[in-house]
């Protein structure tokens, strides 16, 4: 205390008229003692946060805004269903895309066993095969039946495989009650006569590989009506959905009625859509998924497992495949479906 008034009665004595103070006016006494004034007496604490005026004001705002309106609440789980939403296709679209890919790889195994058919061309000296078929893997079980048609169209009712007594055997329904006939005639005459294109086959995991539905459906290689070890069950294959593959390899010119494995339009039907359907893949066989709605597409267009496939549904309707049902469909060659749009403006 003492230093500090001494310091006082110096700067008074040096204070000079005239002088100026900080804020340009002259320095007085009266300054100098307020600037080094002493509060005798401390000031007394807050006694709280709330005596200050703004801080009183943001306690009442943050008491205010402690919990969300009910229309910030349904803001919030509006964004929270969008961007679920969002997530949810965008998962479906990655699975789907990953399926599509498993299923072109089945269908390059397939494709490969189909083409090491054709270059052993087994059955090539049998003409009635020959016409109808190619040299390629057939789609119709008829020509293994015996006491039946045969090769639908062959003069004396031509049946091919091994043995002069082996033949399909059926559990019920003859073969128009063998679901998935197309694809299972396929791997049946290649497992019988191309040991190449077997192997091949074998390739293709069990997850893609179907036993018959019913398990008294196989080829029976001594006719006595028994499944033994060397027998074929009539398997068949199933893309990365599940769907059965369709098989399309009929490329014949329209033929007398006596030629269509089976009665009535829908045999008809199938032979003309199999007919531009090899037309639009450069002369081949088709392979085709039906693709994620493969098991809808069949109810919503009137088909059954048993009956005719999309693709027949669609071309007999007006001769073009222009359903958009079949626009997710799979195929080997990914520009076939200009290809098919193409031959529908050719019709």
């Amino acid at each position: 205390m003492a230093r500090q008034t001494q310091q006082l009665r110096s700067n008074q004595r040096h204070a000079r008229p005239g002088a100026e103070g900080p804020t340009g006016s002259p320095i007085h006494g009266a300054y100098l003692f307020s600037v080094f004034r002493i509060d005798s007496e401390p000031r007394a604490p807050a006694t709280g946060a709330h005596d200050h005026p703004a801080l009183a004001l943001g306690a009442r705002i943050s008491s205010r805004r402690a919990g969300f309106t009910l229309v910030e609440l349904l803001v919030v789980i509006a964004i929270i269903a969008i961007l679920m939403s969002v997530l949810i296709v965008a998962a479906v679209s990655a699975t789907d895309e990953a399926k599509r890919k498993e299923t072109h790889t089945v269908m390059q195994l397939l494709d490969m066993a189909i083409a090491q058919f054709k270059d052993e061309a087994p059955l090539k000296r049998v003409t009635d095969y020959r016409k109808r078929y190619g040299d390629y893997p057939c789609d119709e079980l008829e020509p293994f039946v015996r006491g039946g048609t045969g090769i639908p169209g062959s003069v004396n009712n031509f049946v091919v495989g091994p043995g002069t007594a082996s033949t399909v055997n059926m559990g019920g329904g003859g073969l128009v009650g063998i679901p998935n006939r197309e694809i299972a005639a396929m791997a049946l005459v290649i497992n019988l006569y191309s040991q190449d294109a077997a192997v091949t086959l074998d390739q293709i995991g069990s997850r893609y590989r179907r036993p018959p539905a019913n398990p008294a459906d196989f080829f029976d290689r001594n006719g006595d009506g028994t499944l033994d070890t060397d027998d074929e069950p009539l398997i068949y294959f199933v893309d990365a959905w599940g769907t059965p593959f369709d098989y399309f390899s009929v490329n014949t010119l329209p033929p007398p009625a006596t030629q269509f494995p089976a009665t009535g339009p829908a045999a008809r039907d199938r032979l003309e859509a199999s007919r531009a359907l090899i037309a639009a893949n450069r002369g081949k066989p088709l392979l085709v998924s039906y693709g994620a709605t493969g098991p809808e597409k069949r109810a919503v267009m009137g088909g059954t497992p048993r009956g005719p496939s999309p693709l027949v549904i669609d071309y007999s309707d007006d001769a073009q495949f222009n359903n958009a049902l079949n626009h997710d469909n799979v195929y080997l060659d990914t520009s076939l479906k200009d290809r098919i749009l193409a031959e529908d403006e050719t019709n």
